[in-house]
């Protein structure tokens, strides 16, 4: 897979799930895995359970995102505020993943360049 913007392009394929290719607005040219330095959040602790360069795989991804969800609502039960996680995403955020699921597809069908809404 292949996003490109403004400030730069990254390539993802599924028979390299552990690296991200990354170009920069500059031309400088990156891969990344979770080991990289420029990584922020991929790196912690909580989201490394093996090492970079050992696949970790759909069951860990949910096991991740199901600690967030919990560490979100118990923070919620104590405090009883609405909350942002950096990590659990509202119905705004994930409409915007749609749109941007959406232009993937229509640009790949269309083979050409779609403007995500």
């Amino acid at each position: 897979m292949r996003v490109f913007g403004d400030r730069g392009a990254a390539e993802w394929c599924q028979a390299n799930p552990e690296d991200l290719s990354f170009c920069d607005e500059y031309g400088r040219k990156m891969l990344l895995d979770r080991a990289s330095p420029e990584i922020e959040i991929a790196n912690q602790l909580r989201y490394t359970r093996f090492k970079a360069g050992h696949p970790a795989g759909f069951i860990e991804a949910f096991a991740n995102y199901y600690c967030d969800i919990a560490d979100t609502l118990e923070k919620y039960l104590q405090d009883r505020k609405p909350l942002d996680h950096e990590n659990v995403f509202g119905v705004s955020d994930s409409v915007g993943c749609m749109h941007m699921l959406e232009a993937i597809s229509d640009s790949s069908a269309n083979s050409g360049w779609i403007k995500v809404q």
